[in-house]
């Protein structure tokens, strides 16, 4: 199930104080905040066709009863062309998508907690309560669909933990 949007904000804000503590790995109370990478998801070719790869986990562990967002994101390779008279009704875009990428958040013992699978966006992103006794959480990034001339798709990937209310 997919978090719920902000009517103003989208899937969030980016603020500098946490862009920091994420990128200089902070600690609170000795559990992480945060995390972010990349993946460069490699198929292996089959002729005639680039075959999608496996998925890849992330591990995920913060203190008890935080609340994690985890965010993934990938090129779309979309198509904009102005048309004849500047912006109007004879421009043309088309969403290129090579690949949909999905997201499965397990528990210790490979119980789904939450999944995130939409097929119109290049971003995913899936948050639950960090419960201890269940963790650490194993984030599943894996491609669903890969377009037969796509050799690999990079995907960047990042994961905010904040105390719940």
């Amino acid at each position: 199930m997919d978090a719920p949007l902000d009517d103003r904000e989208g899937l969030g804000s980016l603020t500098t104080k946490w862009a920091n503590l994420i990128a200089d790995r902070r600690l609170s109370g000795g559990f992480p905040l945060g995390d972010f990478g990349a993946w460069v998801a490699n198929a292996t070719f089959s002729p005639p066709c680039f075959v999608k790869p496996g998925p890849t986990t992330v591990s995920v562990t913060t203190g008890g009863g935080r609340k994690v967002r985890f965010v993934i994101t990938w090129q779309s390779r979309g198509f904009y062309a102005e048309g004849a008279n500047g912006f109007g009704t004879d421009d043309s875009y088309a969403d290129a998508r090579l690949s949909d990428i999905d997201l499965r958040v397990l528990d210790k013992n490979g119980v789904q907690v939450d999944a995130s699978g939409s097929v119109d966006w290049t971003t995913e992103w899936v948050e639950w309560t960090y419960d201890a006794t269940r963790g650490p959480y194993s984030v599943s990034i894996s491609p669903y669909s890969w377009d037969c001339g796509l050799a690999q798709e990079k995907i960047g990937w990042a994961w905010v933990a904040w105390s719940a209310p």
